[in-house]
């Protein structure tokens, strides 16, 4: 039941990612995985992200962060170098009309985003990843409850999870 895969993405992309604005990954590399997937915040911060956005996304995302900074009076930060929410992977494609897919890369399709209460410290790795032994034992009793949903639409989808 937990056991998991991860992918490392850097901020603040994977923040968008589990607070469900986001719903691809683009990637050179595709993948024959889908199911449950655990969202790892990479060490670094994409400074030029907005250079990867077309402009509905990059509205869209700056919208976000000017009313969660306000929200929290400038103390917003961003999380690093640990697992911070779950995502439910369907599939790799090509080409889409999405906004935040970059033209010529593939991109990995993601539903039902999950953002963790607590982030579990963890370094990084390329590609997908498995996750370390132990990493459930840091959730919440509501997280669990969202990772097992998270499970749950992927057998209903009959997405096959390979370890």
């Amino acid at each position: 039941m937990f056991k998991a895969l991860v992918i490392s993405i850097k901020q603040p992309f994977a923040d968008l990612i589990v607070r469900g604005f986001k719903t691809v990954e683009n990637r050179t590399w595709e993948t024959k995985y889908t199911g449950p997937l655990l969202i790892h915040t990479g060490a670094t911060f994409e400074k030029n992200w907005k250079d990867f956005l077309s402009a509905r996304a990059t509205y869209e995302a700056d919208q976000f962060y000017k009313r969660k900074y306000a929200s929290t009076h400038g103390r917003f930060k961003f999380q690093h170098s640990q697992i911070i929410g779950a995502v439910l992977m369907t599939g790799v494609d090509q080409n889409n009309n999405n906004p935040w897919c970059q033209h010529g890369l593939k991109y990995h399709r993601y539903r039902h985003p999950v953002k963790f209460f607590n982030g579990i410290p963890f370094p990084g790795q390329v590609k997908l990843f498995k996750a370390p032994y132990e990493w459930h034992k840091s959730l919440t009793t509501e997280d669990e409850k969202q990772w097992q949903f998270i499970c749950k639409q992927s057998n209903i989808l009959r997405l096959t999870p390979n370890f």
